[in-house]
């Protein structure tokens, strides 16, 4: 016989199949309500009563539900705490790749600068990678480690390297002598020296144009005082550096004694006194990052050639042809 029950409030409806007829059964609320509460007891008694919730799990416990969830986790293994979902280093800087946008334009001495976010060993690694068939590019990445990073002694060493190697081979960015920016270095002395020391520093300005790359041109001035305020020997020399104008911007004035009736090792000391000139000017600019100082294994004359990049020239001249 075939039963079917439905149950509205607390009467149940029983009908049977083979008689057809409908039966009603009436059951009393409050038992209804204390067969519901029993049930519910029932289960918080049997299953959850003896449980806490909020405990600490205990060591072992702990030991027991890694284990479960590294054998359910493959990928886990050997990876650590399973419970702790490993975090990518934030310290790990990209793969360096050359991108379709480091080749599309044509070369520009800012280049690279937007890769320097992603640390040294990236502008290192993509200069490697630009060396072998873009070296004029390498070339730009390179001087990039040096302005733009925080690479420490051996890093900037290694870029300088590089950098005088990659100079011999490519061209300078101003093939013509004539298109840089004109930045004038001005000298003040007495007659006797001027005369000794005018030959030099336009051999140290050519130097210095040809390490800007063509980036600016050198034109050198000496002013002779008079011999009479010298007591003996050689006057005292005073070397700034400025714009092509008379009221163009000029840097701070640096003044140095020559050895006395000797002039030898003086294009040293023009190198050593006007890269310290350039050094404080681009400092106080407070746009890259801080040359080194001049000491014993970086002379003056290696500095001058190779840690002021190019796009630091054209800085330099850029701030001297306005008008002070």
């Amino acid at each position: 016989m075939n039963v079917r029950l439905a149950c509205q409030s607390d009467v149940f409806l029983c009908r049977s199949s083979v008689e057809g007829a409908w039966l009603i059964m009436r059951v009393s609320l409050p038992i209804c309500v204390a067969s519901c509460l029993l049930t519910i007891v029932l289960s918080w008694s049997m299953s959850t009563r003896s449980r806490d919730f909020l405990a600490t799990p205990s060591e072992y416990n702990l030991n027991l539900i890694r284990a479960a969830a590294t054998q359910a986790n493959p990928i886990a293994q050997g990876m650590g705490n399973a419970l702790v979902p490993s975090r990518p280093s934030q310290n790990i800087s990209p793969v360096a790749v050359i991108l379709p946008e480091h080749l599309a334009t044509p070369p520009r001495l800012d280049d690279f600068q937007l890769e320097a976010k992603h640390g040294t060993q990236y502008l290192i690694d993509l200069a490697g990678l630009l060396s072998e068939n873009y070296p004029e590019r390498a070339l730009t990445c390179w001087e990039r480690v040096i302005d733009s990073s925080q690479a420490d002694a051996r890093e900037c060493r290694l870029a300088a390297d590089r950098i005088a190697e990659l100079k011999k081979t490519t061209p300078p960015w101003n093939e013509d002598p004539t298109d840089g920016l004109i930045v004038v270095i001005q000298a003040g002395t007495g007659p006797t020296t001027a005369a000794l020391l005018d030959p030099i520093l336009k051999r140290v300005g050519a130097d210095m144009q040809q390490a800007s790359s063509g980036v600016i041109t050198i034109e050198t001035k000496v002013s002779a005082g008079d011999e009479d305020l010298v007591d003996e020997g050689l006057a005292p020399v005073a070397i700034w550096m400025s714009g092509p104008t008379e009221n163009s911007t000029s840097t701070e004035i640096l003044s140095f004694s020559t050895p006395v009736d000797s002039m030898d090792g003086l294009d040293e000391m023009l190198k050593h006194s006007l890269y310290r000139i350039i050094r404080l000017h681009l400092k106080e600019m407070d746009k890259f990052r801080p040359l080194p100082k001049p000491d014993g294994q970086n002379l003056s004359g290696k500095l001058l050639d190779t840690h002021i990049s190019r796009i630091l020239w054209l800085a330099l001249g850029e701030s001297l042809q306005t008008i002070s």
